[in-house]
């Protein structure tokens, strides 16, 4: 599993602004790697510890949930383990909304 997850990952992302301006160039850069050290919702890891979790998770249970938490300001990870997510439930919920197979999605 180790192994999986070193070549699915390695050093993990590392984006590298385009921006014609240096100044911004850098200030992109360091917004991004200050927001990778918080990006966890649940404070446990940063972003390059999270990919690392949600590539374990594929290779383990086959598959990763992400959830994307906080819009108002920067936007959190969270990881929710494939076993609290309960495959037999489905349905309608009105408005357009639905649950299938216990992943719940809204109208949009």
């Amino acid at each position: 599993v180790g192994n999986w997850v070193g070549a699915l990952i390695g050093a993990g992302i590392m984006p590298t602004a385009k921006h014609p301006d240096a100044a911004t160039r850098n200030a992109l850069g360091e917004f991004f790697h200050g927001w990778a050290e918080d990006a966890d919702a649940d404070g446990r890891t940063d972003l390059w510890g999270l990919l690392a979790d949600i590539a374990r998770a594929l290779v383990v249970d086959g598959e990763s949930f992400v959830q994307l938490v906080g819009f108002e300001g920067e936007p959190r990870v969270r990881l929710i383990p494939a076993e609290l997510v309960d495959e037999s439930m489905t349905r309608e919920l009105g408005n357009g909304a639905m649950i299938v197979q216990g992943v719940e999605f809204d109208a949009d």
